[in-house]
This record gives structure tokens, sequence and C-alpha cells, in this order.
């Protein structure tokens, strides 16, 4: 069974957050930003896990972040977003590119 969308643990609320590493120049920085991105928001333990689980996944990366910082962290990989460099889904939708218009 996959991790749910939403889920309440300890009275916090989470959301499954997705982030599609897309393949170019640029990919090993994409990598390390969005680890320092993660550390900030969620911890040391989340984010050291980021480059084992993508050399298994193939560019995919599922973590659960709680609701109260899931703004912080879009805002901070927007410029991610927006170059092109990332995908990112919030419990199952797509984060705008606000650049080209709604998703």
């Amino acid at each position: 069974m996959g991790m749910p969308r939403t889920f309440v643990r300890k009275g916090l609320s989470f959301d499954r957050v997705t982030i599609v590493f897309k393949k170019g120049a640029a990919a090993s920085q994409a990598r390390a930003f969005v680890a320092d991105v993660l550390h900030r928001a969620h911890g040391f333990r989340t984010a050291s896990r980021l480059t084992d689980v993508l050399a298994r996944s193939g560019g995919r990366f599922r973590v659960a972040i709680a609701q109260q910082k899931v703004r912080a962290l879009t805002r901070r990989l927007r410029l991610l977003i927006e170059a092109g460099l990332i995908t990112l889904f919030v419990a199952g939708r797509r984060v705008p590119d606000h650049r080209r218009g709604p998703a």
C-alpha cells in the first residue's frame, strides 16, 4: 500500500509531497538545492534519504511534509519549478508554474 495523500499522525496533518526531477545539465544542482530546502523544512533525516531514493526511483522523490510547512516548501522551490527543473505535487495536485499559467 502506498503513502496516502493526506493523513494525521500524533495530532499533526501531513501531505504527501512528490518531487519529480527533470533530466538535464542542471539536475545535480537541483537535487542539491532540494536537499537543502528539505533539510530546512523537515530535518536532516528526510533530506539524507533524498539521494538514495532518487537512485532507486529514477528521479521521483516522495515524502510526507507537515501541512504547516508545505507553503514554505513550495515558496522555496518556486524558482526550480519556474525554471522547469522539477515538478512538484502536493497531496496529488500539481503545483502550477505561475509564469506559464494554470496547470
